[in-house]
């Protein structure tokens, strides 16, 4: 956003603490929220809203790891009040892009309770359209579900989690799912670097962006530690963040999880130039900040070793220090959802149990993310301690 002169103005982050998901706390803080960032009725009313929640795949809320839907209805009801013409939840999880999964999803994740209660439309329009990338370092077009293309604004309701590829998954990872159904695997196999994905997140971001009016808002009452998106811990911190700039939310974030510097989305934004100066309104984050959130099993405080040992072997190493998925087969049930969720097509059954050919493997870690049965775990090359040294 510029000034009258031109010039770029600082993103404002508000920060508001909320102890429950009970009407009571959500609302209000909703509206504050608003207000400080100054989304105002004028830029809602006689307007199609659609509001992005996260939904990776059919979860109880009580997992922590999808949008809850107090925030959902608390952002509708205000739209409505607004003046919106319209508010539409819409999002395409994991997996097959059909009415089908998607009703299953927005079922289990109360999304259709949330329709009911606030008058909101759920989304059933399976249609996509390639739109050209915006500033594009990677990718230079994406096929975008059409409800986001369509909107008039876009309210994007992410939730706060680690994430065992990306570090973390807030408001620029919630983006990912504009891409339908199972093109995301696509786009983990053709960039099965993490620095080369994180890029393309970032282009799809900008582009969406640039789409219509955004709006960014995290729900941090209950967040998630430890292997997020799916497999982690519901983690209390009580706040709700929002903002226009989904980079500046996410660098904000980061540091109340003692994670940043190591969100792979926000570091790639900074060299791109994308992260803006930040205006923090509402409550500081030094006052949110949780020094024990637990991080996921792919992160590890040696993770500057890492980056001296690249040095050391000219950064041929770096691939095959990374952490990568192997299976519990004890947890296994065999039910194949990670072979065929897997980009790389490097999972195999053998024996009614699942087995991931590490040669092959691009370690996205989209297997342990739609394991129903939290069997995929995480293994660490022995060389990351060893590094922590020279640290």
């Amino acid at each position: 956003m510029n000034n009258e002169n031109g010039a770029a103005m600082p993103a404002r982050v508000s920060l508001r603490r909320c102890e429950n998901y009970s009407p009571e706390e959500v609302a209000p803080c909703v509206k504050a929220l608003f207000d400080e960032i100054g989304f105002s009725g004028d830029e809602v009313k006689g307007k199609r809203v659609v509001i992005k929640p996260n939904l990776v795949r059919k979860m109880d809320i009580e997992s922590a790891g999808t949008t809850n839907p107090a925030i959902v209805e608390a952002v509708a009801r205000l739209c409505f009040s607004m003046g919106a013409e319209s508010v539409t939840i819409a999002e395409s999880p994991a997996g097959a892009y059909t009415e089908s999964s998607i009703s299953a999803s927005y079922k289990v994740g109360r999304m259709s309770d949330v329709a009911e209660a606030s008058g909101a439309l759920l989304n059933f329009d399976l249609g996509a359209s390639r739109v050209p990338s915006r500033g594009a370092d990677k990718n230079r077009t994406f096929n975008i579900i059409d409800p986001i293309i369509n909107a008039d604004v876009v309210i994007n309701v992410c939730k706060l989690k680690t994430h065992n590829l990306t570090g973390m998954s807030g408001a620029v990872k919630n983006f990912f799912g504009v891409i339908p159904g199972t093109e995301k695997l696509e786009m983990h196999a053709l960039y099965p670097n993490l620095t080369d994905f994180s890029a393309m997140i970032c282009d799809l971001c900008r582009t969406v962006c640039t789409l219509s009016p955004v709006v960014n808002v995290i729900d941090s009452v209950i967040a998630m530690e430890g292997n997020g998106p799916t497999n982690g811990s519901p983690k209390k911190l009580g706040f709700i963040g929002a903002s226009r700039d989904p980079f500046a939310l996410d660098e904000v974030c980061s540091e109340i999880i003692s994670m940043k510097g190591r969100v792979s989305v926000c570091e790639e934004a900074k060299k791109r130039g994308f992260l803006p100066d930040i205006e923090l309104v509402g409550v500081s984050p030094s006052e949110l900040v949780c020094e024990n959130f637990k991080l996921p099993d792919s992160s590890d405080k040696a993770h500057s070793g890492i980056t001296v040992l690249s040095k050391l072997f000219g950064g041929r190493l770096m691939e095959s220090l990374r952490p990568r998925p192997v299976i519990d087969k004890e947890k296994c049930i065999g039910c194949g959802e990670c072979k065929r969720s897997c980009p790389a097509k490097t999972i195999v059954m053998k024996n009614k149990r699942a087995y991931v050919k590490k040669k092959d493997c691009i370690k996205c870690f989209c297997c342990q993310e739609l394991c129903p049965k939290d069997a995929v775990k995480v293994k660490k090359n022995p060389l990351l301690v060893f590094a922590r040294f020279f640290t």
